[in-house]
């Protein structure tokens, strides 16, 4: 038989087990889901009460009752509405989880809370970020880092520390932020934001900020 005609056949051969292991392994994955799901649809309802619930904090924030810039007014305005409202840091859950960890009952709560928590986060750094570029360093320290302290996963926000801490030579607020992002990512994505930070805070920045 030809050389030829045997490595053709090898390669069909191979290709055919490598579709065949592929598919098996996708068949498991999605049978493990779906057992997943159904087990989380029967969890009953768990208490949270007692979960940890993030209060805004207006004292620690530079609320300015004059404030002119727009931009910060408004998430000003977005912050201090949330200041009663259930915000709870739910980064790296699915629906799954959280039914699984709380109960069904629980999801459309903790689903309202996940998303305030999202809308605080995206507020804090765009009132930080605005600060940063108007030259209001200070300011933005102050809410970025409040951002940092209550768990946000806005790489952009731990990039802008590692910038004010480059311009204040403040070697501890950089390794600060660095232990942040440690433990407020919990993804792929934390490598990189480390990497990011240091870059920035040794002087290699190109300023490709995130669209928030």
């Amino acid at each position: 038989m030809p050389t030829l005609l045997v490595f053709t056949l090898l390669i069909c051969v191979l290709l055919q087990y490598r579709i065949r292991h592929n598919t098996k392994e996708e068949d498991n994955k999605d049978a493990e889901f779906w057992a997943k799901e159904a087990r989380s649809n029967s969890t009953r309802r768990r208490d949270i009460s007692s979960l940890p619930y993030i209060h805004v904090e207006e004292a620690e924030l530079p609320f300015h009752e004059n404030e002119p810039d727009r931009e910060i007014k408004s998430a000003e305005r977005l912050i201090k509405s949330l200041a009663g409202a259930k915000i709870l840091c739910l980064t790296g859950m699915s629906n799954t989880d959280l039914k699984l960890k709380y109960g069904v009952a629980n999801l459309e709560t903790l689903a309202a809370c996940d998303e305030n928590f999202a809308r605080l986060v995206r507020s804090l750094h765009k009132w930080g970020k605005r600060s940063f570029d108007r030259g209001d360093i200070d300011d933005a320290l102050a809410v970025l880092s409040y951002a940092s302290e209550i768990g946000s996963d806005i790489g952009e926000t731990y990039k802008l520390l590692a910038k004010i801490a480059r311009e204040k030579d403040d070697n501890e607020l950089y390794e600060l932020t660095r232990t942040q992002v440690g433990a407020n990512f919990k993804d792929s994505r934390k490598d990189k934001v480390l990497a990011d930070i240091e870059r920035i805070y040794q002087g290699a920045d190109n300023d490709d900020n995130e669209t928030i």
